[in-house]
């Protein structure tokens, strides 16, 4: 019927919104941020190691980052 809406999905508001690696790769791109090709391959194997949030800050932390002075 013309003029008939659908009622739009509610989400759960006891769980916590996550944004996957190809959301947060297009809201990247915006803003003018791209993934090397050595980012996306350190991306696979967490998720092959199934490594935790943690484990992951720390690899990323100790191959990228910058100790402060």
């Amino acid at each position: 019927m013309p003029g008939r809406r659908t009622a739009a999905a509610k989400r759960d508001a006891s769980r916590p919104f996550v944004l996957g690696r190809a959301a947060m790769e297009k809201i990247s791109e915006m803003e003018g941020l791209f993934m090397t090709p050595d980012m996306r391959a350190d991306l696979d194997a967490f998720e092959a190691a199934g490594l935790t949030s943690d484990q992951r800050r720390l690899f990323i932390l100790s191959k990228y980052g910058t100790t402060a002075r």
